[in-house]
């Protein structure tokens, strides 16, 4: 119920902002003008949502594969640093799900703290056509879920997660809007591990197994939506492959 409550809030709280945003009508100013404000005021705002989705193969023998599933809510701060670069910082929240975790269902966490840092820059500009890159890292909270099986309590843990994402794009205009996609080049890495408590001869231990886990794939793709409307606000919608498909949609206003 908590998790859903949480979701709920976000959603709420992301359309009502998209439609303060949407009140406002679409922007009419042309991109240079747009990146002209934002250098002005330097800082912007926003909230957003990330669906994620991506396979994990462990480093150790034994393991099985890992498909990750994630809920993703955070605010965003961005300072403009030039006309072709900006630093983004997000602040949130982050779930865990893997499919098949345990023999018969699948392992799954609640939220915790979840932090990214990245900065963006357009290295060529002609006309409505640019080429850029954006990179950030991504520090996930720890996960642990615990089960009883055959009347011992197993407990397994997904931690020390991380990840880093470059990516290289290509956009343009359409009317206000600006298209943009090219290729993702990315690193993740977690540590798994499953452990079981026990009692002999008065002495509790711990029996416990670890393994190492990195991304399956290194590559992959996104494309995303960038709608600028008036009063500053505007609307980001991008799709995202790293083996499977992700979404994410978010509102960000300048102040």
């Amino acid at each position: 119920m908590k998790k859903v409550a949480i979701m709920c809030s976000a959603v709420v709280m992301i359309v009502a902002f998209m439609g303060a945003a949407f009140a406002g009508g679409m922007q009419s100013k042309d991109m240079k003008a747009s990146t002209s404000d934002l250098i002005q005021n330097n800082y912007s705002v926003g909230i957003g949502y990330d669906y994620n989705q991506q396979k994990l193969e462990p480093k150790s023998t034994g393991w099985g594969n890992g498909e990750v599933k994630q809920n993703l809510i955070y605010i965003k701060g961005i300072y403009t640093i030039d006309d072709n670069s900006e630093i983004y910082l997000k602040i949130g929240g982050a779930d865990l799900e893997i499919k098949d975790g345990w023999s018969d269902s699948d392992f799954k966490d609640g939220y915790g703290f979840l932090g990214v840092l990245g900065i963006k820059k357009t290295f060529y500009q002609q006309d409505d056509i640019g080429i850029g890159f954006f990179i950030d890292g991504t520090m996930y909270p720890d996960y642990k879920e615990t089960k009883s099986i055959s009347g011992t309590d197993i407990t397994a843990k997904y931690e020390d997660i991380w990840d880093i994402t470059l990516g290289i794009g290509i956009e343009t205009k359409i009317d206000a809007a600006t298209v943009y996609g090219g290729p993702l080049f990315y690193i993740t890495n977690a540590k798994a591990s499953v452990g079981a408590g026990a009692t002999y001869l008065g002495q509790s231990f711990t029996v416990e197994s670890t393994s190492d886990y990195e991304s399956k794939g290194n590559v992959g793709a996104y494309v995303g939506l960038d709608i600028p409307l008036d009063n500053g606000f505007k609307i980001n919608i991008e799709i995202k492959y790293k083996d499977l498909v992700g979404c994410s949609i978010s509102a960000v206003k300048k102040l």
